[in-house]
């Protein structure tokens, strides 16, 4: 009765909570709908890609039968018809798209945790951490980025329907379970990331059901196969041979993998409480050795875990976020190993699981401190939101125009040959030329096989008639680099 009262007094707030939610987005992410599209996968995506130019029969049929660098995601180009549909090619306006769906993640997280907990402050405070924190911006003001986005959509009203099947009565469970699967079916169709969602859904059932009885597994089947079918089409489309970025163990071994990834969750870690140094990429260093960087690592990591069962110990609804959390970055941890070991959209996810343990240790103070100093508490908790607020703001600037978002990335990774290469081709693409040369220069004194730097110079060289120097580019790139793009052919006269 009393939880039944508390919950009827926080749902009087929401229609104020919803509008605070929409000014700081506003606030805060507005400024991307002036922004451009970036040479980063945005040009396949989007800006060359004949089937996102519209929504037909035609084109809904050729998203089904293609892998977009190396991703199966019929339900994420299908968002850029209806982008086409309204916007044209204006790139504002896929913004302002990937700007509504982040919102509308935003509330629906803050209603299924009022629902969970019915406590106002730990939903709100929840939701503007998940909605603010800078790691989230690389998601939001990437146009290519709106797989993420949707794929936690579609996860999040899947989860939800699943929720209101298990407190439902037998007359309307049965409408939320296949509502579920469907959601969860559609969610696959964009992001391979949701492959996790079984799982979550039996920590969920053990951790929040008060009625052991029923737990079971049968209501997981569909969601299990759904999952593995998932995870076999991600494995497929990942390939070399469709451009993905699947690859071999990082370092020739699974063993230098595990040790790598020792030192990058913890980056994870600080990414997450001091986020002040966010890159579009960045230069993990390969571990081949337990050093101290490997040790120290792990040593935190434990420190975490053991928290993570104190927590879960005191209360498994809380313990249930630190689970979350670890199951959330499996897709990532290089199990199925990719090409890039560590960025900021990785983290999309796991922050729902940071964001409601922000949210509980929020209301838990709060309670703890009693009227005397609850306003201390209030305070505390709103400037580290306007902290990472002002910090998304300027993040969210950088993400701006490639130049302004290469510059960047070299200043914050410069041993990284790939930020180099990618500065190179946007001074390229405006006409630079001295410029690019100087950042490719760099980036080849970091990593002379780097192919996308040979490649573009080769472009370049043979387009200003050097063939010579064209064809010196083109032969030092590797045979099946050679086969997956279009090389320019030499005749004996002009490549004297």
């Amino acid at each position: 009765m009393k939880d039944s009262l508390l919950l009827k007094k926080c749902l009087q707030y929401q229609g104020l909570d919803v509008l605070l939610l929409g000014v700081v987005s506003i606030a805060v992410y507005g400024q991307i709908i002036g922004h451009q599209f970036l040479d980063w996968d945005d040009t396949a995506y989007v800006v060359t890609n004949q089937a996102a130019t519209g929504l037909t029969l035609q084109h809904i049929k050729d998203t089904f039968s293609t892998y977009y660098l190396g991703n199966y995601a019929p339900i994420h180009i299908i968002s850029y018809m209806l982008d086409y549909n309204l916007w044209g090619m204006r790139p504002g306006g896929f913004l302002f798209s990937n700007l509504l769906i982040h919102f509308f993640n935003v509330l629906l997280w803050y209603k299924m945790l009022l629902r969970w907990y019915g406590d106002r402050l730990l939903s709100l405070t929840a939701a503007m951490l998940f909605l603010l924190h800078p790691v989230q911006v690389e998601t939001v003001a990437w146009v290519s980025q709106r797989k993420n986005l949707l794929a936690l959509l579609l996860f999040l009203l899947a989860w939800d329907c699943y929720c209101r099947f298990r407190s439902s009565h037998k007359s309307g469970g049965k409408f939320w379970y296949l509502g579920s699967v469907a959601a969860y079916s559609l969610a696959l169709l964009t992001k391979s990331v949701v492959v996790v969602f079984p799982v979550v859904l039996l920590l969920y059932d053990f951790c929040f059901e008060k009625e052991q009885r029923r737990f079971f597994i049968k209501d997981k089947i569909p969601y299990l196969l759904l999952a593995l079918s998932g995870i076999i089409i991600a494995v497929i489309s990942q390939s070399q041979d469709q451009s993905g970025g699947r690859l071999g163990y990082h370092g020739g071994s699974a063993w230098f993998t595990f040790l790598t990834m020792i030192p990058v969750l913890c980056s994870y870690l600080s990414m997450i409480f001091w986020p002040t140094s966010l890159s579009a990429l960045y230069s993990a260093l390969l571990h081949t050795t337990v050093d101290w960087s490997v040790i120290c690592s792990a040593v935190l990591l434990t420190f975490v875990a053991v928290g993570g069962i104190l927590l879960y110990r005191g209360d498994r609804r809380t313990g249930f976020w630190v689970l979350f959390c670890m199951v959330a970055l499996l897709p990532v941890l290089q199990i199925i190993p990719l090409n890039t070991l560590i960025s900021d959209r990785y983290l999309y996810f796991p922050m729902l699981g940071v964001s409601a343990l922000f949210g509980l240790a929020g209301s838990y103070s709060d309670k703890a401190a009693g009227n005397r100093y609850a306003g201390i508490i209030r305070l505390f908790i709103v400037c580290i939101l306007m902290f990472f607020a002002i910090l998304s703001f300027q993040r969210a600037d950088v993400w701006k125009d490639s130049l302004t978002l290469w510059k960047d990335a070299v200043q914050k990774t410069p041993e990284s040959s790939r930020a180099w290469g990618n500065l190179g081709t946007s001074y390229l693409n405006l006409g630079m030329t001295r410029d690019a040369f100087v950042a490719f220069q760099r980036g080849l004194e970091l990593n002379s096989a780097n192919e996308q730097i040979l490649y573009n110079m080769g472009i370049f060289f043979y387009n200003s008639g050097n063939y010579l120097e064209a064809e010196r580019c083109f032969e030092s790139l590797p045979p099946g680099y050679r086969k997956d793009v279009i090389i320019p052919v030499f005749d004996a006269e002009s490549s004297k």
